[in-house]
């Protein structure tokens, strides 16, 4: 419901022009894929910045400033994530599309005067390694699969 207010404040904060969001597809698996909210589309057609919005509960708005403001200097707003919830799709996203260079994780609430808008820049380069060392882990998960279903043939 929140989530047309939430890239309107974006747009209004960042400058960035917004379009609708569309599904990605890994170019290693079609079965990999995900689905930003918004995308940022540049000169060239290629994304290179994508929009996921999450309009939480107040609890976790409010877990998310307070992980922000612990940040040391330069650190990246990956790990302000609430680490079992979202760090895996923030992750997918880098995974799926090879052009993707930074995942604005917008958190909008109503009901916190001045915490309406968060908006967490997650980089490709911080998280290069998580980001490789997922990508091993599924390549093996779907080579396993796909030897299953040779075998489930074969019966």
């Amino acid at each position: 419901i929140l989530e047309p207010e939430a890239a309107k404040a974006f747009e209004l904060k960042t400058g960035k022009i917004l379009d609708d969001g569309e599904v990605w597809a890994s170019d290693y698996d079609p079965s990999s894929y995900v689905s930003p909210d918004r995308v940022i589309k540049s000169s060239d057609g290629k994304i290179r910045e994508a929009v996921e919005i999450k309009c939480l509960s107040s609890e976790k708005v409010l877990k998310i400033w307070w992980e922000r403001r612990q940040m040391k200097e330069g650190q990246s707003d990956f790990i302000a994530l609430p680490s079992n919830e979202y760090q895996a799709q923030v992750i997918k996203y880098f995974m799926v599309n090879d052009d993707l260079e930074t995942l604005y994780w917008v958190v909008y609430t109503d009901l916190i005067p001045k915490l309406e808008l968060q908006i967490l820049k997650i980089r490709r380069f911080d998280i290069e390694a998580l980001i490789e060392d997922a990508k091993a882990v599924e390549m093996m998960y779907l080579a396993t699969l796909d030897r299953a279903e040779k075998i489930l043939e074969e019966l």
